[in-house]
């Protein structure tokens, strides 16, 4: 089994209403929907609990792990 964590490290949703309404995030708002910062290392996350993981940034590495 294996699982495939797809991490784009925004609320694209949140900054899609935000836009729908016309509203302007400021920095302090946009830090906030960033939830890239700090950004996670899911592969350290996955060893430090003892499961075999992989980064994949393109398709044939992903077909590779």
């Amino acid at each position: 089994m294996a699982t495939v964590i797809l991490a784009n490290r925004k609320y694209a949703v949140l900054t899609g209403e935000l836009a729908a309404v016309g509203a302007e995030p400021g920095p302090r708002a946009s830090n906030m929907i960033d939830i890239g910062n700090p950004d996670m290392n899911f592969v350290k996350l996955a060893e430090t609990m003892g499961v075999e993981a992989a980064r994949a940034v393109t398709l044939s590495r992903l077909e590779s792990c």
